[in-house]
């Protein structure tokens, strides 16, 4: 079960972006988490960590989104 987003098109939007970047930059991947290739062991370690940020998020209170939401109500913004 998922919580329904403020905006789905944007969220597809970020699991996409996340997604071509694990699938187009590999070895920079590997590099950053302290392996010499892609493989395996890089989507182990990444396992837990993605299940973690889309189960429990990274924020432990709501009080940088009640601020963005603020912020965005209180300012113009552009219609598409």
């Amino acid at each position: 079960m998922m919580r329904p987003p403020s905006d789905v098109w944007a969220l597809a939007v970020l699991s996409v972006l996340n997604s071509v970047a694990t699938l187009t930059m590999p070895p920079a991947l590997a590099r950053a988490l302290g392996h010499e290739r892609f493989g395996s062991d890089v989507l182990c370690r990444l396992a837990l960590p993605t299940l973690e940020r889309y189960t429990h998020g990274l924020y432990a209170g709501d009080a940088a989104l009640k601020a963005a939401r603020a912020a965005l109500d209180n300012s113009p913004q552009e219609k598409d």
